[in-house]
């Protein structure tokens, strides 16, 4: 009549419950339903328990875009680089895959030199501008411990990420506060580079203000000039310019100057032999 020793044991203990089918189906009924409450909260326990073990660092960023800035722009970097502990001592060299920022998301992946192993993975958690230079934050952080890269990016003469200098290290030091290992490290790339104004007129220099000073001053002081005789002393044609018997000496003015530098430039060269008047000057 009973196939389960459990259910024969429980009707040697509960009598009640060999009073017929009757009593036995809600009893089975009633099992099963707490067989699947009793699953479905070991579940629920279990999946929580494993979500708070591995805290997966998101993506804070809402654009690649910061200030005049378009990290979208820089393709992702592969370079090779030391990692140097704040004691001085040096690990590596490592691979590090380098994505600035795609679609709001990008990373810093750390490999062996031969990239048959894999060691850190950060996913990029902010952008900022700073004084001079973008710095973009990536992290991995677990429950207990986590890594950090402050990765600033400066202006470079290329578009590709490059290190600054050829036997670069990455900087690495770690928090026991924290118990996090901060990385710190420089690329350079062309896309943070000051962006130049295009089709602007550059400001006027000391010549510049030299020169339009000097012209300004003449023509207003060719204009009162003119003004003040054609209105004051009432002259008219030539009269009118300023100086009139220098003007109509210039050209022959100009001309004797012109000699003279010429006869100066013979004499000093030695083709010189004509005794004009400007030798004796």
């Amino acid at each position: 009549m009973y196939n389960s020793p459990f259910i024969k044991a429980a009707v040697d203990l509960f009598p009640v419950f060999s009073r017929g089918e009757k009593n036995r189906e809600p009893m089975r009924r009633g099992r099963r339903k707490a067989y699947l409450g009793l699953g479905f909260f070991l579940n629920t326990f279990l999946l929580a328990g494993l979500l708070s073990c591995v805290l997966v660092a998101r993506a804070e960023v809402d654009s690649c875009i910061v200030g005049n800035y378009n990290l979208s722009k820089v393709p992702e970097a592969n370079l090779l680089a030391r990692e140097k502990e704040s004691d001085g001592t040096s690990q590596g060299p490592y691979l590090w895959d380098i994505l600035l920022c795609v679609n709001k998301e990008g990373f810093v992946k750390q490999y062996s030199k031969n990239r048959d192993r894999l060691g850190k993975v950060m996913n990029l958690q902010r952008i900022a501008v700073k004084d001079g230079y973008v710095q973009a934050v990536y992290a991995q952080l677990y429950r207990d411990w986590g890594y950090q890269m402050n990765l600033d990016i400066m202006c470079g003469t290329e578009m590709e990420m490059a290190w600054p200098s050829e036997n670069y290290e990455v900087k690495s030091f770690y928090s026991e506060d924290s118990n996090i290992q901060f990385l710190n490290a420089t690329v350079l790339t062309k896309a943070v580079c000051p962006v130049q104004p295009s089709g602007g007129s550059r400001a006027c220099g000391g010549g510049c203000a030299f020169v339009v000073i000097f012209f300004v001053s003449l023509a207003v002081y060719v204009i009162v000039t003119v003004l003040w005789y054609y209105l004051r002393q009432g002259k008219r044609g030539k009269e009118l310019l300023p100086h009139p018997e220098f003007w109509a000496d210039f050209p022959y003015l100009l001309k004797d100057g012109v000699v003279y530098v010429y006869t100066k430039i013979r004499l000093c060269i030695g083709w010189g032999g004509s005794t004009t008047q400007y030798e004796q000057m």
